[in-house]
């Protein structure tokens, strides 16, 4: 255990030692000055950054640092993990929309679905030219069922990689132009998903999702040996 001790502590704890001779589990820090709470918390910090071998403690992390530890453990599965560090961010910044985002993303994980498109929206409402917060909420919609949204989100999506400079930007538009062509084969439309296919593969010609779905939609329209061709160039990049 470890005791913070005041300026003036009881003659029991002695002086100018970390230790008691008492209590040999007990570690003991103590301030500099009268009142020098701040110092002695920076003594326990440096302590436990010691002890554990860890660079920064928890509410030393920047929010950026902090969504990224909430997105490894959302896409290991450690759903809880993901929803405390991600409220941590929110506690610092209410308006981070990155945070809200993956908190709509827990919450569809959950089933919690309206809960899930009201973060989603508020997100998207925050940062309206983020295409990275738009892609989520129309996979949101598209996760429950609501195909005319989604629909028109990925549309629009897809459509941006055309006048996308970076490739980051690029890389959303082909994944929303796979999913949207993956909905359009939901509904039997199948000329319509080859299409949106075609054109995610002209923004991200490596995207294995996007060969999948456009295998998918050659076999729908029997098209067997460019089906077969377009799994293949899927499973290489895969």
């Amino acid at each position: 255990a470890w005791v913070l001790l005041c300026y003036n502590s009881s003659w029991q704890w002695l002086l100018d030692r970390e230790d008691s001779p008492w209590y040999p589990s007990l570690r003991l820090f103590r301030p500099d000055s009268q009142g020098d709470w701040q110092g002695i918390f920076r003594k326990v910090a440096a302590a436990l950054k010691e002890r554990f071998n860890i660079e920064k403690l928890p509410g030393e992390h920047s929010d950026s640092e902090r969504l990224a530890l909430a997105r490894k453990y959302f896409s290991a599965g450690h759903i809880w993990e993901a929803e405390r560090v991600s409220k941590q961010i929110e506690t610092f910044d209410p308006a981070y929309p990155a945070a809200l985002a993956l908190q709509g993303e827990i919450a569809g994980r959950r089933g919690e679905g309206e809960q899930a498109l009201a973060l989603l929206t508020q997100a998207v409402a925050l940062a309206p030219e983020d295409k990275e917060l738009q892609q989520a909420l129309a996979l949101g919609y598209r996760e429950q069922h609501k195909d005319e949204l989604a629909e028109a989100a990925l549309r629009r999506l897809a459509a941006a990689g055309a006048q996308a400079q970076g490739k980051q930007e690029k890389s959303i538009s082909a994944k929303a132009g796979a999913a949207l062509a993956g909905l359009l084969l939901a509904q039997s439309k199948s000329e319509e998903a080859l299409a949106a296919a075609r054109q995610a593969l002209q923004n991200d010609p490596d995207l294995g999702e996007a060969h999948a779905v456009l295998g998918d939609a050659l076999s729908k329209l029997k098209d067997w040996q460019a089906a077969a061709d377009s799994y293949l160039r899927a499973a290489e990049r895969d």
